[in-house]
């Protein structure tokens, strides 16, 4: 009786032993990202890992198409490989993406197969799924106020404020009188003023902000203000459409939706955000980085005029 125990527990410990070696014998298949929650046009990475036992594998790594649902990639890394005595031990990749669809989305998984070289059968693994939000930036402008008590309105307005009133109304129309006596008989714009396309005055414009001093705050404040400025009235002479009060992430939805390549449009948000940061949160890029904003504007301005002269081709 005693022999039959003593068996059965060295075949049971046999067992466990086993089973622990063929489970530290199987690869492991790992993603991470960096980031979950991110402005619209703004990149994170994705990081697989492959963690392999000491044994050969014949593997076919995980497959990932350049366009997935609500995400682009950006770059993708080589496929790092570590050894350990000359053995295979580990794999790494990193994916650059980005997105410029709000909202909240889920990164799928992907699979990767190791099939080892003895003969075994093939181990398919698969990466977690993960969440990603992607958003727009807050608008920093809005600030709370106090709030004022209630003041008492006398009824009685002073004489003054009736004359006051009356020579400012006659002001008025003497100047919307001059102006209208000018405009009717004054002399025609010149030719040059009005010769300019709006993808020259563009042009022009950005050319400008080189005579500023980037070594001035003051100055440097201009040449971030002027930036965006210049975008959008760009693309509102050339659609006949208003973008002065859109913000940076309209801006980069109407970019995106023109079909502008995407190195572009990344590249555009980079300097939009920069000049949001000198305005809003008193950001002093250094020279470089200022020249480097305004030739990404130019870049997108040049594509955007290049479609434009493409079409009226093909409509010709």
């Amino acid at each position: 009786m005693m022999q039959t125990v003593t068996k059965k527990l060295v075949l049971l410990l046999v067992c466990c032993v086993g089973s622990l070696l063929y489970a530290k014998a199987q690869p492991s298949l790992k993603a991470t990202v960096d980031k979950s929650d991110l402005l619209i046009g703004e990149q994170f990475k994705l990081k697989i890992v492959a963690t392999l036992p000491r044994q050969d594998f014949f593997i076919r790594w995980v497959e990932i198409p350049d366009s997935l649902q609500h995400f682009e990639i950006v770059e993708r890394s080589a496929i790092d490989s570590s050894f350990t005595r000359q053995k295979l031990t580990a794999l790494t990749q990193t994916i650059t993406f980005t997105s410029f669809d709000s909202g909240k989305w889920v990164m799928p998984s992907f699979n990767a197969s190791f099939s080892p070289s003895s003969g075994d059968s093939t181990v398919n693994l698969f990466t977690d799924s993960f969440s990603v939000a992607v958003g727009y930036l807050a608008d920093s402008t809005q600030t709370l106020r106090d709030i004022k008590t209630i003041r008492d309105v006398r009824d009685e307005i002073p004489l003054w404020y009736w004359i006051a009133g009356a020579a400012g109304l006659l002001l008025l129309l003497l100047i919307v009188f001059l102006l209208y006596r000018y405009f009717k008989k004054g002399p025609k714009l010149s030719a040059s003023k009005n010769s300019l396309s709006p993808y020259q005055n563009a042009i022009a414009e950005l050319e400008k902000l080189k005579q500023l001093d980037l070594s001035s705050p003051v100055q440097v404040k201009q040449y971030h203000s002027r930036l965006p400025e210049i975008l959008k009235q760009y693309l509102a002479a050339k659609q006949g459409s208003f973008y002065g009060s859109s913000t940076t992430s309209e801006m980069l939805i109407l970019l995106n939706q023109k079909n502008i390549n995407r190195d572009t449009v990344t590249k555009v948000a980079a300097a939009l955000r920069c000049s949001d940061a000198v305005k809003f949160a008193k950001y002093l890029p250094a020279a470089p980085e200022s020249e480097t904003c305004r030739l990404n504007v130019r870049e997108a301005i040049d594509f955007a005029e290049q479609q434009s002269n493409n079409h009226k081709n093909e409509s010709n």
